[in-house]
């Protein structure tokens, strides 16, 4: 059985519905693109625009490379652009006619961006993240929500948004409850013993978004706490089949953020009940519906969709790579090479 997420290709692909995709089409796609993936007759090449943040790039086109492997003759020929920037690229009110298509990691509904697993699902290793099928694994064999600590947390980057450093500022409140930690992800002697599923001992945790969306909603529901998710209006190509009161306590970001927050562990504390079943239920969506088979499920039912919709032949440019296992590991930074191994089919 399908997860209900994989539905959303067709409302994603609609703008190219009726005319299809040209090969003109691609052209504005390009001035918004870090780099571009060309599937021909089964193999992947990859031409360079700009260097991406970290390993975003190289953990991407690992993961369509394993793609391939996984399902080989299965993947048509395509030409996708890959923005791999925080926010999308791709606004609505820019465009009255079909737009250009652009594949990156989260969408709103005001822009026409197409949302792809980002590169995390295979790796972060400079946050000392393991690929989700191994990370899913470890954060999901923690204590028992009502053996945890009865506090909310939140750790991450607070530069990142206005809303984080709302955030931040409730530690100033005196709330021993609410525990928020800002993390500088760049600064390794702050990750010199962090272990990710260290930080799932509290029955609550927060999702705040950063630039845009935040690679750690999974992580964060992964845990097994009680979700207590800031609004935002972004989102991943999951995070639109997650709902309010099931998977997660929603927190308005108008008004007193830090008492809303304190409203909602309260809640929590009187109905553990019902507190604890929608932390179950959002642990067994990431690991029923998110787990790393479904994910490639969804991307092989999005590229066959969005082949389906090409209406031409993709060209190799001369300057695109063709790219395989033992040229990605030739090229990969040392401290990367554990985790290339840990990611490999």
């Amino acid at each position: 059985r399908c997860p209900a997420y994989y539905s959303r290709v067709f409302e994603d692909l609609a703008p190219w519905k009726e005319k299809g995709i040209q090969e003109h089409d691609l052209e504005t796609a390009r001035k918004h693109s870090a780099f571009r993936a060309i599937v021909r007759d089964g193999r992947l090449y990859v031409e360079l625009y700009y260097r991406c943040f970290q390993t975003r790039m190289m953990f991407t086109i690992v993961g369509i490379m394993q793609l391939l492997q996984r399902f080989p003759g299965q993947i048509p020929d395509v030409d996708i652009f890959f923005n791999c920037q925080d926010r999308p690229q791709i606004t609505k009110s820019a465009f009255d006619e079909a737009p250009p298509p652009l594949f990156g990691y989260c969408s709103t509904k005001n822009h026409f961006d197409i949302p792809f697993p980002d590169w995390s699902f295979w790796g972060w290793p400079e946050n000392k993240i393991l690929p989700w099928r191994s990370q899913l694994k470890r954060i999901t064999r923690q204590a028992e929500w009502k053996d945890r600590d009865s506090s909310v947390q939140w750790r991450g980057d607070p530069r990142t948004s206005q809303i984080r450093q709302r955030l931040i500022a409730c530690n100033s409140t005196g709330d021993k409850t609410l525990l928020v930690h800002g993390q500088n992800w760049r600064d390794q002697s702050d990750l010199q013993n962090w272990k990710l599923e260290s930080h799932c001992h509290s029955r609550y945790k927060l999702y705040a978004e950063g630039y845009a969306w935040s690679a750690s909603y999974k992580y964060i529901m992964g845990c097994g706490s009680t979700v207590l998710a800031i609004d935002s209006d972004y989102y991943e190509f999951f995070t639109r089949d997650l709902k309010a009161g099931v998977h997660y306590v929603p927190i308005s970001r108008e008004g007193n953020l830090c008492q809303s927050i304190s409203n909602a562990r309260q809640w929590g504390e009187s109905h553990p009940g019902e507190a604890q079943a929608i932390a179950t239920r959002g642990q067994r969506f990431l690991v029923e519906a998110l787990n790393l088979d479904q994910v490639y499920g969804y991307m092989l039912h999005l590229i066959q969709e969005y082949g389906k919709l090409q209406k031409f032949k993709p060209p190799v440019p001369r300057e695109a790579h063709v790219v395989h296992p033992a040229l990605v590991k030739c090229l990969a930074h040392p401290r990367d090479l554990e985790t290339l191994e840990r990611t490999a089919i």
